[in-house]
């Protein structure tokens, strides 16, 4: 219930210091979405063993997107908090994301950001989905925090690159993936596919709300796991 009520509270302080501001001239632009999932499987692997409530609150204005997002799995077996800036240039989105995951589903060490002590990650992110192909490529690198070598004490810059193939039907929404690591690091100790699957959404609007249902399956060829998830959002924009 702790890390429940700190994920509420992060939302509502966000949304009411920037709502005060009254800048309609400004044109910002709020989005806030709550998922439900079977199952939090991040590429290639499964985060806890229940299901997995996570709250996403952003601003944006122009190409500019701000925002935070929260995991937490319902048997408390596993508690993370994001925060994110992403620019977004015709085809081309460059983001940069803070993952911060505890050793404990305690909110412990948020501030804590020595090398060798902070539970935080920086990875710096590229996607590029051209609107006019069904195609999306996004590469990935932790370019700072916890992603250190316990060998000799460096920086590991852990990559992941993971090409897409899309398609859009209707109210249907899906893609093929297959996710690479080029070299020794978080996803694999050496040159490996991590993350081979699919994902279908569908998309359905209710009296301005967005409620998509989505289903994920996905096969991680080094840990030889599969694992599969459902899950449905709430989204609303304003």
């Amino acid at each position: 219930m702790q890390r429940i009520g700190f994920i509420l509270i992060l939302t509502a302080t966000f949304y009411v210091a920037n709502a005060q501001e009254e800048a309609v001239e400004r044109k910002v632009k709020f989005n806030t979405k709550l998922d439900l999932h079977s199952s939090h499987l991040w590429r290639g692997f499964k985060n806890g063993n229940a299901f997995s409530i996570q709250p996403t609150i952003s601003a944006s204005k122009g190409s500019l997107n701000i925002g935070s997002w929260a995991a937490y799995s319902g048997n408390d077996s596993y508690f993370e908090i994001d925060f994110f800036a992403e620019y977004t240039y015709k085809s081309i989105t460059l983001s940069l994301y803070d993952y911060y995951c505890p050793k404990t589903t305690q909110i412990d060490g948020l501030f804590e950001f020595r090398k060798f002590h902070t539970r935080h990650t920086l990875d710096a992110m590229l996607v590029w989905n051209p609107k006019n192909l069904p195609f999306k490529l996004l590469a990935s690198t932790f370019v700072l925090g916890d992603d250190i070598s316990p060998n000799n004490g460096k920086q590991v810059y852990s990559t992941y690159i993971e090409p897409a193939i899309t398609w859009n039907f209707k109210r249907f929404l899906g893609e093929i993936f297959a996710g690479y690591t080029p070299f020794q690091g978080y996803y694999a100790s050496s040159s490996a596919f991590v993350n081979i699957g699919s994902s279908v959404t569908y998309k359905i609007q209710i009296r301005g709300y967005n409620l998509p249902i989505q289903s994920k399956f996905s096969y991680n060829p080094v840990l030889k796991t599969y694992a599969y998830s459902i899950g449905v959002s709430v989204e609303t924009n304003f």
